[in-house]
């Protein structure tokens, strides 16, 4: 099986990165109703869609020398609906919040631009312009990913080491994917000028 082009690979990835952008756009959407409504039942003492979006003191996390220390902070726990399988739990406050929503936003970003690019390179001309733009994006992506999560590690975490360790990968992969961009420049290049000869 081919890996670019018309029935490669690529083509088949891309369907499957469509799906996995889908799945976590919704989920995205699922955790920003979750923190709409946890802060309305925060402020208002009501208690809508309790059985999804748990918040108080005491979600649920066992007791340990780990927990113990955040006994009375306010936390917040969310299932997958219709179960009680656990999506995601941390810390109610605006630094974690807004951590789980970057993330989300880019990871659902990360799969729709690799869809994106993917989708571009399963045509029968390999190198064109809307695959350079898309491979550009998800480059930038990336770099602009690692560069919002390092200024707000301050904030959101004290082991800003760990933090930083993982994110640079981001860096590096966003790097790596704007030398693939120019060097993908120059083939369409190359391809521009054998048409203009032909």
């Amino acid at each position: 099986m081919k890996i670019i082009g018309k029935n490669s690979l690529s083509q088949y990835a891309s369907y499957l990165l469509i799906l996995l952008a889908i799945l976590f756009a919704i989920q995205l959407v699922y955790i920003l109703i979750g923190f709409a409504i946890s802060l309305y039942n925060l402020k208002t003492g009501s208690n809508i869609l309790e059985d999804f979006f748990i918040i108080g003191t005491d979600v649920g996390w066992s007791k340990n020398e780990w927990t113990m220390p955040f006994d009375n902070m306010m936390k917040f726990k969310f299932f997958v609906p219709f179960t009680e399988q656990n999506l995601l739990t941390g810390m109610f406050n605006l630094g974690s919040v807004l951590n789980h929503i970057f993330g989300s936003i880019f990871i659902t970003l990360f799969f729709y631009i690799s869809y994106k690019f993917l989708r571009e390179i399963s045509r029968d001309n390999v190198f064109n312009a809307k695959a350079l733009l898309w491979l550009k994006r998800f480059g930038w992506l990336n770099i602009i990913y690692t560069a919002i999560t390092l200024a707000t590690i301050p904030f959101a975490t004290k082991s800003i080491f760990a933090a930083t360790y993982s994110v640079v990968v981001f860096l590096f992969f966003g790097g790596l994917i704007l030398f693939v961009v120019e060097f993908f420049k120059k083939g369409l290049e190359l391809q521009d000028q054998a048409d203009l000869t032909i």
